[in-house]
């Protein structure tokens, strides 16, 4: 981000943070970044790193997901045949 000129190593340097983003952690550098009015990038990195969770822990709910769907998709057949063609 300093190198793209997103947050100048002043900044980093008044926050109390290292001018070189190499040695600084990652929650310094979205908390710099937050500061800076950066928000977009924070929050994508926020995004980014819950969609990766969740594709790590995703067997639980996507188990439990496909069980209620197929359920809600059986029943919704079983009204269709029972009511019928829709007549125009």
């Amino acid at each position: 981000m300093v190198e793209a000129g997103m947050l100048r190593a002043e900044k980093l340097l008044s926050l109390g943070l290292s001018p070189d983003p190499e040695e600084n952690t990652i929650d310094e550098i979205l908390s710099g970044l937050a500061i800076a009015g950066q928000h977009e990038y924070v929050g994508a990195y926020y995004r980014n790193r819950s969609l990766e969770e969740a594709r790590i822990d995703n067997r639980g709910w996507r188990e439990r997901y496909a069980q209620l769907h197929n359920m809600v998709e059986g029943s919704h057949g079983h009204q269709k045949d029972w009511l019928g063609p829709r007549r125009p």
